[in-house]
């Protein structure tokens, strides 16, 4: 039966890539293959990967692949409430800094509105004196007029 099937290296580890190969007898701790370069090894069942172009899900690398994805879906997660935590700060810190910048903002027209109201009040002032003194220059010029007429 021809297959695809990790070959053990000298160290025991598996191979990187699969290798093709045929079964030469299985047992119920693994398998021995004859690889397509004249070797023939035993090997645990885990090790294969496709069984006449079929592919062969393993039950135990299925298991870790779903701890996998849920640990994964445990870190999307973590990393969601930490980034919804950051935009929930920085979404007060601007506020906060936005606040401050509306009452300075607040703070600096009202003084200077107070500074034109005294100014206006200052100019009006000016004009009311000088108004008075030219009434005051007229009543003046018009006795003396009044008084050269009756003389």
């Amino acid at each position: 039966m021809k297959m695809e099937a990790y070959f053990r290296l000298p160290d025991g580890k598996q191979s990187f890539s699969p290798f093709d190969g045929e079964c030469k007898e299985s047992f119920a701790s693994g398998i021995d293959v004859l690889f397509e370069f004249g070797i023939v090894q035993h090997i645990p069942w885990t090790w294969v990967t496709t069984v006449n172009g079929k592919l062969v899900l393993d039950q135990e690398a299925s298991d870790g692949q779903e701890v996998k994805k849920e640990e994964e879906l445990r870190m999307q997660k973590e990393e969601q409430e930490k980034r919804h935590k950051l935009l929930r700060l920085g979404k007060f810190l601007q506020n906060k800094t936005m606040h401050a910048f509306r009452r300075d903002a607040r703070a600096i027209r009202r003084e200077h509105a107070e500074r034109v109201k005294q100014q206006e009040e200052e100019q009006q002032r000016k004009e009311a004196e000088q108004r008075r003194k030219e009434e005051e220059q007229r009543r003046r010029e018009h006795q003396e007029q009044q008084r050269t007429c009756t003389l």
